[in-house]
């Protein structure tokens, strides 16, 4: 895969911001969900139920998070 195919450049600044901000953090805010799924990323669940009996919350996967840190290491966000 090209480098910029990968869904993360396509999204907004802003919404960069908020997945650098928060890593392997559950995808609770709407906007930043609904920007990840329009940009192409498919958000996973770890489980069916969260501790309190609730659906869990999406999250990106470990390997898209990985990126996410790689891409910020390189400088390239």
């Amino acid at each position: 895969m090209n480098e910029h195919e990968h869904w993360w450049h396509r999204l907004a600044d802003d919404v960069k911001h908020w997945l650098r901000a928060h890593p392997g953090a559950p995808l609770s805010d709407m906007k930043v969900l609904d920007a990840v799924i329009g940009a192409g990323g498919v958000p996973v669940r770890r489980d069916d139920t969260a501790l309190d009996g609730l659906p869990d919350a999406p999250l990106l996967s470990d390997r898209d998070w990985e990126y996410i840190k790689e891409q910020h290491d390189a400088g390239r966000d």
